[in-house]
């Protein structure tokens, strides 16, 4: 008995979870926003990335020399 108040209650809660979530996702496209992953890379992230990769060859470079191996 005390298992199925257990799961009616976390069941209730569930529900109640999905539905702020669905209320504030309409509210947040109400208000113009633009939801979900709009296929444009940011600049801000571009520059971060170029920087991130530039950093990994300079060391593979750094640790081939290292080696004696040549790229």
């Amino acid at each position: 008995m005390v298992l199925r108040m257990m799961a009616s209650v976390a069941e209730f809660e569930a529900r109640r979870i999905s539905e702020r979530t669905k209320e504030a996702l309409a509210a947040a496209k109400a208000r113009g926003g633009v939801l979900g992953d709009t296929g444009q890379v940011q600049p801000s992230s571009l520059l971060f990335a170029s920087r991130r990769l530039l950093r990994r060859s300079r060391i593979c470079v750094e640790f081939s020399s290292q080696l004696l191996v040549q790229v």
